[in-house]
C-alpha cells in the first residue's frame, strides 16, 4: 500500500481525515473530526503527499535551480494582480509549500548519480515541506474560534459520546498540531518490510502436532494465540514469521498505515491479532450524537470499556517474555514510550514515539478529567499511570531534548533540516531565520559546498514564504533580505545568471540602510559583469522590468558602485603638480576601461539619458583632471550624439548638456591638433607634382581645421558657463583647475603644430601672432590659467620661448621685423 493510501487508527479511535486537498467547507473543523471518528474503513489518506507536479527533470535535467525559479515565479505577488492570494499559496495541491515537497521528492527518486549526503538532503527537504504545508495550512487558514471545546460539548449534551470528546480534544489547537506532525512522521517513514508469503496458521508448528496425534504422542497444549504460554514449542521457522510479522505490523503502524496493518494479520491466519487491535475505538451512538442532525453518518459501535482494553495493552507492552516487536506494538496502542523505544533506529522514530505517546496520554488525560457521564457512569474506570492534559501539551522542547539525547541516533539531531523541522514544530520560525542568518555572516554553514548551496536555497524560499503568508512580522525584512542576497551571490556562483534578477526582485524595498535591498542587490550583481559582452550585459538589465526592480535605479546603482570602486578610491587633488598628458592613441588600463564600460549601463535605453549625460560628464572631467585623454577620447566615441539635450530659447542653462558639448569639443580639437602630426613626418614623400599638391592641401585643410576648433575653444571662455552650476558646490574649482591644464596645453600645441607646418603652409607664422594676441585678449582670460598662483608657470615661459622661435625663424627668412608676417 503506497504512502498515500496510509490512515491513522493509533489515536483512541479510528480517525480518518478527507483528503488534504479537498475544499474546506461544510460542518467546522471539529465537526470533521467527529465525523471522521465514526468511521471504521476508509479508502482516503490521513496524511498524504501532493501528487499536482507533472514534472521530469531533476538533477540530471535542468538544474533544481531553475525549477524553483518557476515556482517563485508563479507566486510573485507582481504576477497576481492585487494582493497575494493565500488559498493559492497555501493550496494542499498547487500551493507553494506543495510544489516544493513534490519537486524535491522527485529529485530525492531521481536515478542521477548524487552522493548519500545529497540524496539525504532532498529527503529531508521534501519533508521539511510536507510539514510545512500541513502545519501552516492549519495556523493561518483554520478558524479558532468555530472550534468547540470539550467542555462546551458537555454543557451542551452531558452524554456527549467518547468519541466526540475525543474529537474535540484533538481539535483543540495544540493537540491538532501535535496530531499533524505526528501524521506527518507517519507519512515519512520508511515502507513497512515485505513479509514472506506464508498460507495457513503456524502451518510448521500444525503438521508437527498433527502429525504426533496421528501417531498416538501426548496431547499438547493445543493451538489457540495462548498456546505458547502454556507451553506449545513453536517450529522455528513459524516463530521467526511471528516475529517478521510484528515487527511488519509495527512497522505499519509507524506509518499511519493501520489498514495494512490489521489485513496483515489476516491474510497470515492470525485474524484474532487484528481484533485485538481495534479495541481502543471510542464508543459512539446515533442516538446521543450532537451531529445527528447534520446528514452525517454516524454508526454505532466502538469500545464503551476502552480503558480496561488499554490497561492490557499496557501490561503486555511491559511483558519481558514478548518480542520487542509485539511489545513496541501493544505500547503504540496506549503510547507507552518506553517499549517503543527499543525498536526504533532513527531520529524520526524516537521523535515520533514520544509524540504518539503524549498524543494518547494527553487524550486519555482528557476524557477521564471530564465530567463526562460515560467517564464518571459509564462503567469505564482506569488504573494506568496518566500524567495531567496540562503536562502532557506543555513544554514541547522536552521532546527534542529527549531524542538528542538518544545515543544511537544523537547525530541525526544535528542535521540541519531536522533542525529545520524542529524549530517549524516549535512554532520558531523567527529565531531560526535569525539564526541562519546569524551563520551566514559568520560563514558558519556546513564545508561541503553542495549541503551548503542546498541549505541556503531552501531558506531563501522558507523566507518568502513566509513572508508571502504573512506568517513573519515585518521586522524580519531585513533578515529574509540578508537570506535572499546570500541567494542571489549562490546563484551567481552557480553560474545561473539569468535567475539573479528573480530574487533581487522579491527581495523588495528594505528600510534598514544597513541592508541590502533589491535593486541594489542586482546592481551589484551587474557591476561585477560589466566587463561581459555589451549585449549580455544589455539583456541582464533589461531583466528588471521584468522582475519587479527599477531600470533606472538599477542602472544609475550599478555605475555608481564602479564609480565609487574605481574612481572614489583614488581620488585627484588639485593641488598636485600637473599630471603628465597621455598620447590620444595609447591602450586603455583595465580600470579605465571598466569605467568606459560602466557608463554603457546607462545608454542601453534611452529613458537612462539624463543620468547616463551626468556620469559622463563626471567621468569626463575625472579622466581630464588627471591627464588621461586618451580614455577621455574613447569615452567621447562611445557617447551617441543625442545624448545632449537641446537647449531651448529663454529655458534655464542646462549645465549638463552645456558641459557635454564642451567636453566634446574639446576632445574633437584633440583629435584635430593630433591629425596633423600625421604630415609633420617628411620620409617617404611622394615625388610626383600631383601627389605633392594634394598632400600640401590636405595639410593645410588639416592646420585649417586644428587652428579653427582650437580659437573656438579659446574664445568660447570654455567651461566657465558652468561656475554657476548651483548642482555642484565643487564645480568653480574643477573649472579653474582644468582650464588651467588644458588652455596652456591648447594654445602650446597649436603653436607647435603651426610652427612645424611653416614651410608648407604659408599662412601658418601669421596665425602663431594671431594666436598670441587671442592669449593676450583680456576679454578670454587665457593669460591667466598660464600662471599658478603667485608664481610663473614654465608653460608660460615655453610658450614665450617658442615666440621667440617663431620670431627668429621670420628675421631668418630675410624679414626685418618679425611681426612683418602679420600684414602679408
Amino acid at each position: 500500500m503506497a504512502s498515500n493510501e496510509r490512515r491513522s487508527w493509533c489515536t483512541p479511535f479510528l480517525l480518518v481525515e478527507k483528503p488534504r486537498g479537498a475544499k474546506r467547507e461544510g460542518p467546522s473543523l471539529q465537526s470533521r473530526f467527529v465525523a471522521t471518528a465514526f468511521a471504521c474503513k476508509s479508502s482516503l489518506p490521513l496524511f498524504s503527499r501532493s501528487n499536482s507536479m507533472d514534472i521530469d527533470s531533476g538533477p540530471s535535467g535542468p538544474s533544481y535551480f531553475e525549477s524553483f525559479a518557476e515556482i517563485v515565479r508563479s507566486f510573485r505577488p507582481d504576477v497576481r494582480p492585487g494582493r497575494l492570494d493565500k488559498d493559492a499559496l497555501l493550496s494542499p495541491e498547487e500551493g507553494f509549500p506543495a510544489r516544493f515537497e513534490e519537486l524535491c521528492g522527485l529529485f530525492f527518486r531521481d536515478e542521477a548519480d548524487m552522493t548519500e549526503e545529497e540524496r539525504l538532503a532532498w529527503k529531508l527537504e521534501s519533508d521539511t515541506w510536507l510539514l510545512i504545508k500541513e502545519l501552516y495550512l492549519y495556523r493561518l487558514q483554520v478558524d479558532r474560534d468555530e472550534i468547540q471545546s470539550m467542555e462546551e460539548l458537555l454543557q451542551i449534551n452531558p452524554y456527549t459520546t467518547p468519541a466526540e470528546l475525543a474529537g474535540a480534544l484533538l481539535s483543540s489547537p495544540t493537540l491538532h498540531e501535535l496530531d499533524l506532525v505526528r501524521n506527518w512522521l507517519g507519512a515519512t517513514a520508511p515502507e513497512p518490510e515485505d513479509l514472506p508469503y506464508r498460507k495457513g496458521y503456524w502451518p510448521n508448528t500444525t503438521m508437527r502436532e498433527n502429525q504426533r496425534t496421528r501417531v498416538g504422542g501426548p496431547k499438547g497444549p493445543g493451538m489457540d494465540p495462548d498456546a505458547t504460554l502454556r507451553g506449545l514449542v513453536m517450529e522455528g521457522d513459524d516463530a521467526a514469521f511471528d516475529r517478521s510479522l510484528m515487527r511488519h505490523v509495527f512497522q505499519c503502524i509507524r506509518a499511519n498505515d493501520s489498514e495494512r496493518a490489521l489485513e496483515t494479520c489476516r491474510e497470515a491466519a492470525q485474524p484474532w491479532r487484528a481484533a485485538s487491535l481495534i479495541g481502543g475505538k471510542a464508543y459512539t451512538t446515533f442516538s446521543l450524537s450532537n451531529y445527528k442532525g447534520m446528514d452525517m453518518e454516524i454508526p454505532t459501535g466502538g469500545n464503551r470499556h476502552r480503558m480496561l482494553w488499554k490497561k492490557t495493552c499496557y501490561k503486555l507492552a511491559s511483558t519481558p517474555s514478548l518480542d520487542q516487536y509485539e511489545r513496541a506494538v501493544y505500547g503504540a496502542m496506549v503510547g507507552d514510550v518506553k517499549s517503543i523505544k527499543e525498536v526504533c533506529k532513527s531520529w524520526e522514530d524516537h521523535l515520533w514515539a514520544r509524540v504518539h505517546g503524549r498524543l494518547e496520554q494527553a487524550v486519555d488525560a482528557g476524557l477521564l478529567e471530564s465530567d463526562s457521564w460515560w467517564m464518571k457512569k459509564g462503567g469505564i474506570a482506569n488504573d494506568m499511570p496518566l500524567e495531567g492534559l496540562e503536562r502532557v501539551t506543555d513544554n514541547m522542547d522536552v521532546l527534542f531534548e529527549e531524542v538528542e539525547h538518544e545515543e544511537s541516533v544523537g547525530g541525526e539531531s544535528l542535521h540541519p533540516f531536522r533542525i529545520t523541522q524542529k524549530h517549524i514544530i516549535l512554532n520558531a520560525v523567527e529565531n531560526l531565520l535569525r539564526d541562519f542568518d546569524e551563520r551566514l555572516a559568520m560563514n558558519a554553514l556546513p564545508e561541503s559546498e553542495p549541503l551548503r548551496n542546498h541549505l541556503i536555497c531552501f531558506f531563501a524560499h522558507l523566507a518568502l514564504f513566509l513572508r508571502w503568508s504573512e506568517a513573519v512580522g515585518p521586522d524580519m525584512r531585513p533578515t529574509e533580505a540578508n537570506i535572499l542576497q546570500e541567494y542571489c551571490n549562490t546563484l551567481e556562483r552557480m553560474n545561473e545568471l539569468d535567475l539573479v534578477a528573480l530574487y533581487a526582485g522579491v527581495i523588495g524595498e528594505v528600510r534598514d540602510p544597513n541592508i541590502t535591498d533589491g535593486d541594489t542587490s542586482y546592481a551589484q550583481f551587474l557591476k561585477r559583469m560589466n566587463n561581459a559582452p555589451t549585449e549580455r550585459r544589455a539583456e541582464a538589465l533589461r531583466r528588471t522590468t521584468q522582475n519587479g526592480l527599477s531600470y533606472t535605479i538599477v542602472a544609475v546603482r550599478t555605475v555608481d558602485s564602479i564609480f565609487g570602486e574605481l574612481i572614489h578610491s583614488a581620488s585627484t587633488s588639485f593641488d598636485d603638480p600637473e599630471p603628465s598628458f597621455t598620447a590620444l592613441d595609447q591602450s586603455l588600463s583595465q580600470a579605465e576601461g571598466s569605467l568606459i564600460n560602466a557608463v554603457d549601463w546607462l545608454l542601453f535605453d534611452k529613458s537612462t539619458f539624463g543620468p547616463a549625460l551626468t556620469h559622463a560628464n563626471a567621468l569626463l572631467r575625472w579622466f581630464l583632471l588627471n591627464g588621461r585623454l586618451h580614455a577621455a577620447t574613447q569615452l567621447v566615441k562611445r557617447l551617441p550624439l543625442d545624448i545632449q539635450r537641446p537647449q531651448r530659447e529663454g529655458a534655464p542653462i542646462d549645465y549638463e548638456s552645456a558641459e557635454q558639448f564642451q567636453l566634446r569639443n574639446f576632445v574633437g580639437c584633440l583629435e584635430a591638433l593630433e591629425r596633423c602630426k600625421h604630415f609633420e613626418d617628411r620620409t617617404n614623400l611622394a615625388k610626383s607634382r600631383l601627389a605633392k599638391a594634394d598632400r600640401q592641401r590636405s595639410y593645410s585643410s588639416a592646420v585649417s581645421d586644428a587652428r579653427d576648433l582650437t580659437l573656438d575653444i579659446l574664445t568660447m571662455r570654455w567651461l566657465e558657463v558652468l561656475k554657476d552650476d548651483p548642482a555642484l558646490p565643487e564645480r568653480p574649482r574643477q573649472v579653474r583647475r582644468l582650464r588651467q591644464l588644458y588652455i596652456p596645453e591648447l594654445v602650446m600645441r597649436l603653436h607647435r603644430v603651426l610652427y612645424q607646418a611653416r614651410d608648407e603652409v604659408s599662412e601658418a607664422l601669421r596665425w602663431t601672432f594671431d594666436l598670441s594676441n587671442t592669449v593676450a585678449d583680456g576679454r578670454y582670460e587665457l593669460a591667466e590659467t598660464f600662471l599658478t598662483g603667485d608664481h610663473e608657470s614654465n608653460k608660460l615661459i615655453g610658450y614665450l620661448a617658442g615666440m621667440r622661435d617663431v620670431g627668429m625663424n621670420v628675421l631668418q627668412r630675410g624679414a626685418t621685423d618679425p611681426f612683418s608676417v602679420m600684414h602679408r
